[in-house]
């Protein structure tokens, strides 16, 4: 493999280490397993022929923080931090 790669001038590089851990503040933890339960509950569109993820589906959303134990008073603050993370989320993911 690395003779062919060299062959083109290419050097194989080892992949970027993914399961290294990183640091979560207590008040964000409810937010980001809230997330996690619904990573793959998004609403897409169809653009061209092209399937583009356009927004979190909300009601899955409440749905996973009922299911959650989540407390209503705690649901305000954590709904805005899940929003942050769609915005972010959507760009690394091609959304709009």
């Amino acid at each position: 493999m690395d003779e062919s790669l060299a062959a083109f001038g290419l050097v194989r590089e080892a992949p970027p280490q993914q399961d290294e851990p990183f640091r979560v503040y207590a008040f964000n933890w409810p937010t980001l397993t809230v997330f996690w339960a619904t990573w793959n509950q998004w609403r897409k569109v169809l653009i061209g022929k092209t399937v583009v993820r356009d927004s979190m589906d909300w009601a899955q959303v409440e749905s996973a923080m009922n299911l959650s134990g989540i407390k209503r008073a705690q649901r305000p603050a954590i709904f805005e931090r899940l929003r942050a993370l769609e915005a972010e989320a959507l760009k690394v993911l091609g959304g709009k």
